[in-house]
């Protein structure tokens, strides 16, 4: 059978694609160009294609990059909202770009090295839980799904690496980025003040009781939880607990306002079945590095759902996708209000 990897240049990319040319698949890997970053990962994809003895290109998807990924990413900041880019990337960009790939080449299936599975046209938290990517994945539509292979889904990082250094692969050892692919320097109020600058304008930094404690350069450089970079003194943690985007001001207040025990989302991607209860039980992480918290989802006729968690939580951030788990099953995903 004929795959398209997704060969970012990492040893995650690699190891699947070797994987499945063990399998006696033939193999094509391609690299996205973004057209925001360095052509390191072009350079690293295609040595490690040559080690591994497939066939490589890359596809320049800059223009929809930045119309999808970017645009988003500053408006975001504008409303208010801190953004999850790559969980727009991946059903837009990446995997739109790689399915479009496959159909020019005669490949009804595309790969990619996250840790993640696919059981029955389901998409399933992967079996590593400490590199579980299954969040970043869980916009792709159910039609997209039925065409996507991770064949990392049930192995742990070490084993991965240990794959690759035994097949002298030389990215086993490159060090993995932490940071959004297109900020790699991780200075994302640079990235702000470049692409959308003009817009950014200073206001008010009120406490809860609306009283009036400082002025800020602009609502874009915070985000809900936020402590560092408040610029103002207290004998108290301060926590930046509310955005406003109309007075473009900013409300601090301590731990217990950053409690929230409900919230609503919207625009839901349903993955688990084609019909719902009237509400469920679910795992709901509202971040990536949220470990989870249980919690009833009522779903609505319009694409919403309000979500009561049996325990408050903190920092629940508009513009975060929150993701409902059934076990290691992906139920689906909305983005939080």
């Amino acid at each position: 059978m004929k795959i398209i990897v997704g060969m970012s240049g990492g040893v995650d990319s690699a190891v699947a694609s070797l994987l499945l040319k063990e399998q006696g698949h033939e193999v094509m890997g391609t690299t996205l160009r973004m057209g925001l970053s360095s052509d390191d990962g072009i350079r690293s994809a295609r040595e490690v294609a040559g080690q591994i003895g497939i066939g490589h290109h890359v596809m320049d998807v800059g223009e929809e990059f930045r119309r999808h990924v970017v645009s988003y990413f500053c408006d975001a900041y504008r409303r208010g909202t801190t953004p999850n880019p790559c969980v727009i990337c991946n059903p837009m960009v990446k995997f739109k770009a790689l399915l479009d790939c496959a159909g020019r080449m005669g490949a009804h299936n595309v790969a990619t090295g996250h840790y993640a599975r696919i059981h029955e046209g389901r998409l399933l938290r992967g079996a590593d839980k400490n590199k579980d990517q299954a969040y970043f994945l869980s916009r792709l539509p159910r039609a997209m799904l039925g065409r996507v292979i991770f064949p990392l889904g049930e192995l742990r990082k070490e084993e991965v690496k240990r794959i690759a250094a035994d097949h002298g692969l030389k990215v086993h050892g490159r060090p993995e980025s932490q940071e959004i692919c297109f900020i790699p320097d991780n200075d994302y109020r640079s990235f702000l003040k470049a692409h959308c600058g003009s817009s950014i304008q200073g206001g008010d930094i009120l406490d809860c009781n609306g009283n009036l404690l400082d002025r800020h350069a602009g609502i874009e450089f915070f985000t809900i939880g936020q402590r560092g970079g408040l610029g103002i003194t207290s004998a108290t943690r301060r926590y930046v607990v509310a955005i406003d985007p109309a007075r473009r001001s900013i409300t601090v207040g301590g731990i217990d306002d950053l409690m929230r025990r409900e919230m609503r989302v919207r625009e839901i991607n349903w993955l688990a079945e084609p019909a719902l209860p009237e509400r469920f039980r679910a795992l709901i992480k509202i971040r990536y590095n949220h470990p989870g918290a249980m919690g009833t989802v009522t779903p609505g006729p319009d694409g919403t759902a309000e979500v009561s968690f049996d325990l408050p939580q903190k920092a629940v951030t508009p513009g975060q996708a929150a993701v409902f788990y059934s076990g290691v099953l992906v139920m689906g995903v909305g983005w939080i209000e």
